[in-house]
């Protein structure tokens, strides 16, 4: 939330105008513009993949082809090592109303969860947790976009342990179209060339327009002699053919987009209750609606709200079974945390902060010296009523 204006559910369907001026002094629509975001990344020492390379191949594309669209942005991140660029970028680019083309090349590691992680510069298996892009992250920033506008192209090497559970890493889940090759580990002290990414840079210049995905992503394969037999090819999940049902973001986004915030927070609770009723206070969806009434109330200007939203969510996460430290839940900290900081009122604050004074000790986040700030700022409030505030 610190890093984007709107979250992606309202962004993504043009909660921001969806207008910019282009150098001509023109409006331009920024539905018909892509945005393209390129991650390669891989330790600096014991990099089972070499990315170097990799990006100024795919920054020689036409930046129209490279995103599919009339125009085009495109972001580079070269051997970033804080997680928290990554995410910022990763919101961004989520955030942008158009077509939305992600480029992930690097290397997979497991945290002690077993979460999948992007490894960064820093990366080692046993600092992942800590110092690298955990793959839920991707999902949870793309997974409120359209599908049939956001995809995700990876070429990914695993380790040995990755790739011992390659069959169940789910990197497509939540529908997120994703195509790509993961690779096993190479022979050791040999790196491993990103020939899904090289070919994927060859094909795209070769065109004028950029084909559909299950076309390229063929082609990419061929161009690149891809054995099937030597690596993991990653389909994409077919967008459906049927007419899908109402998405029920979509009066929210319009409410938001128009300043209602109180009528999109009241429509957001709404389908949080219908969720309850259907799959109960752990289910998914639940948890879903609850973290869209807490990004209500950041754009609205309720940072009290806020970051009680999201101790409700880290609550409700933490209740369903899931790990301090996955990733869904060092997020929610995190966001209660940050709006938290934006309560001005000291005796609110100060009740806020004694219910997330528990969260955040058992989750300290991936942030150093998160957990001691916090209790910093919580020990300099004054002491008020014990109770509950709901902003």
């Amino acid at each position: 939330m610190s890093s984007r204006a709107g979250p992606p559910w309202a962004e993504a369907a043009g909660y921001r105008a969806g207008m910019v001026i282009n150098r001509a002094g023109q409006a331009e629509d920024l539905t018909r513009s892509g945005y393209a975001l390129l991650l390669a990344a891989a330790p600096a020492r014991g990099a089972l993949v070499d990315v170097d390379g990799v990006l100024p191949g795919l920054a020689a594309v036409p930046p129209d082809v490279l995103a599919g669209a009339q125009v085009g942005s495109v972001v580079q991140l070269a051997h970033p090592s804080n997680p928290h660029t990554v995410l910022a970028a990763l919101r961004t680019a989520a955030a942008h109303p158009g077509p939305l083309l992600l480029v992930v090349v690097g290397q997979l590691l497991l945290d002690k969860g077993l979460t999948p992680h992007v490894a960064l510069a820093r990366s080692t298996p046993r600092s992942v947790r800590y110092d690298g892009v955990p793959w839920p992250w991707v999902v949870a920033e793309l997974r409120s976009r359209p599908a049939e506008s956001t995809v995700v192209l990876a070429d990914l090497v695993a380790d040995a342990a990755v790739w011992e559970r390659r069959g169940s890493l789910a990197l497509a889940d939540g529908g997120l179209r994703v195509f790509g090759t993961l690779a096993p580990p190479p022979p050791r002290r040999r790196t491993a060339r990103p020939r899904y990414a090289h070919a994927l840079a060859e094909v795209l210049r070769s065109v004028a327009r950029r084909p559909p995905l299950a076309e390229l992503h063929q082609a990419v394969l061929e161009q690149a002699e891809v054995s099937r037999t030597s690596r993991l090819v990653l389909g994409a999940q077919a967008v459906p053919t049927v007419p899908a049902a109402p998405d029920p973001h979509g009066s929210v986004r319009a409410a938001a987009r128009a300043g209602r915030y109180a009528e999109a927070a009241a429509l957001a609770a709404a389908h949080e209750q219908a969720a309850l009723r259907a799959g109960g206070p752990r289910s998914r969806e639940a948890v879903h609606w609850l973290e869209v009434q807490a990004d209500i109330a950041w754009l609205a200007g309720q940072p009290q709200r806020a970051a009680a939203g999201w101790i409700r969510v880290a609550v409700s996460r933490l209740a369903a079974g899931e790990a301090a430290d996955s990733a869904e839940v060092v997020l929610a900290v995190d966001q209660a945390h940050h709006c938290w900081l934006r309560v001005v009122e000291p005796v609110a604050a100060r009740l806020l902060g004694e219910e997330l004074e528990p969260l955040r000790r058992a989750v300290p986040g991936r942030r150093p010296g998160a957990l001691e700030a916090f209790r910093q700022r919580l020990a300099g409030l004054p002491v008020g009523q014990s109770g509950h505030v709901s902003g």
